[in-house]
């Protein structure tokens, strides 16, 4: 596919319970927690994720023909999740 196709379709995820055809802006900064404790819906806290940040992830991941991508707030955040990830020296 062309890379302005991926971009269009990918990081829409469709529901069937609103029939949204694209993603909402999700303004929620807190999420449902289910009986255990847990989030059935994958996320807890909108500065760490959030659904909006998800469709930007993968839209990346699928233009970049990867698996995953990362998104961040401020290019501080990027460059020290780079320089943690390489080895010293």
């Amino acid at each position: 596919m062309k890379p302005e196709t991926i971009a269009i379709h990918a990081g829409n995820l469709f529901k069937a319970s609103t029939n949204d055809v694209t993603s909402p802006i999700n303004l929620s900064t807190t999420f449902l927690r289910n009986e255990e404790g847990g989030y059935s819906g994958g996320h807890m806290y909108s500065r760490v994720s959030n659904p909006n940040r998800s469709n930007l992830e993968k839209t990346m991941a699928d233009l970049e023909h990867g698996v995953e991508a990362c998104a961040f707030s401020s290019g501080n955040t990027a460059g020290m999740s780079l320089f943690q990830a390489l080895k010293p020296g």
